[in-house]
């Protein structure tokens, strides 16, 4: 065919890449298998093929589930795995290597579209209001995790001391309820709160993958927000980011969302809506807007009070909720390794 130029035979027959592994097999979404290249020679610390103790072959499962994982540890099935929540406690007994990184976070967002209950700032009010946010956090964490300052992980080293959640509205049942009274919804015979002849049934959408402790969380927010007359469904979803880019059906989503610089914060609450773009909460806050725009104009440390004071604005006005942010723990059966500030291991680091 004229005009089209022809793959090289080289990238065809062999991996392309630099790294001190390379993809020998796989079965995509299941398991993949690299092998040990017998020429590197440009490791950091000197290491190459020939470093003593690195595995001449890595094979990697796709495991979804914490309990699966830790499972597969403790039988001997896997040597490295990440495990979080409360998972952990049974591994502790077990002659492991460890290494603790930084945990997804745990955020809870309001779908701000027309129609929604959750566009009313009273109901989003009531909402954040009806929840006790130190017992979600030590739930969703299994007791291991600190109540979030910031929408940015604490691990980075970016506006490190700031406070953004002071505009947060606090734990008051009466107070909730007192808000979603003032927004038209009434208690009605059955305990569920309605309006012009609609219920406030709110779906939880949350991934299928999160640990038991977040579910339990997850659960522990239903239960609270039941005693003010909202009705909260939860909802696994195994695709959860399609249902929010694709504009679907949700009204709360638990979207542990990490980030380490502040200004990811505008491109994420701002733009289009869906379909046409990314501002999947439907945020309109002008506040916000303005806030983010003055922190670009700056840099650095300089930046930080903009930064902090645009989160405040977004937490302020429940465009999202943050609760706790933990760690979860990288383990190794017979194997150590080395991990990169966020968390990542190092595949040079291996030693067996």
């Amino acid at each position: 065919m004229r005009g089209r130029r022809r793959r090289p035979r080289v990238a065809r027959r062999h991996p392309v890449g630099t790294g001190i592994y390379t993809l020998e097999d796989s079965s995509p979404g299941q398991t993949y298998t690299l092998a040990l290249r017998d020429d590197y020679t440009w490791g950091p610390g000197d290491v190459t093929s020939e470093t003593e103790g690195l595995p001449k072959t890595v094979e990697l499962e796709v495991v979804d589930t914490e309990p699966t994982r830790a499972n597969m540890l403790l039988s001997s099935e896997i040597n490295v795995a990440e495990v979080g929540g409360t998972d952990r406690d049974r591994l502790e007994s077990g002659d492991l290597f460890t290494i603790d990184v930084p945990a997804r976070p745990g955020l809870m967002f309001f779908n701000q579209a027309e129609g929604r209950p959750t566009n009313d700032l009273l109901v989003r009010e009531g909402i954040a209001g009806g929840i006790d946010r130190d017992e979600v956090a030590s739930v969703s964490t299994g007791g291991r995790g600190e109540l979030m300052t910031s929408l940015v992980s604490s691990f980075t080293a970016v506006c490190v001391g700031a406070d953004a959640t002071t505009s947060l509205i606090g734990f008051d049942a009466d107070a909730a309820a007192a808000s979603l009274d003032e927004a038209g919804w009434t208690v009605g015979a059955d305990g569920v709160r309605e309006k012009d002849g609609a219920k406030l049934a709110l779906s939880f959408v949350y991934p299928s993958t999160e640990a038991q402790s977040v579910v339990a969380g997850i659960e522990l927010i239903q239960q609270q927000l039941a005693e003010i007359g909202v009705e909260v469904t939860p909802s696994p979803s195994s695709s959860y980011t399609d249902v929010i880019f694709q504009g679907g059906d949700w009204d709360l989503i638990w979207a542990p969302i990490s980030t380490t610089l502040p200004s990811t914060w505008a491109g994420i609450l701002a733009g289009d809506f869906p379909p046409n773009g990314g501002n999947w909460t439907y945020n309109t806050n002008q506040e916000f807007f303005d806030l983010t725009a003055e922190a670009q104009q700056l840099a650095g440390e300089e930046s930080c009070d903009a930064w902090t004071a645009a989160q405040a604005s977004a937490i302020g006005n429940l465009e999202v909720m943050p609760f706790a942010e933990s760690t979860s723990t990288l383990y190794g059966a017979g194997v150590e390794f080395e991990v990169t500030t966020n968390g990542l291991l190092i595949p040079t680091s291996l030693r067996g």
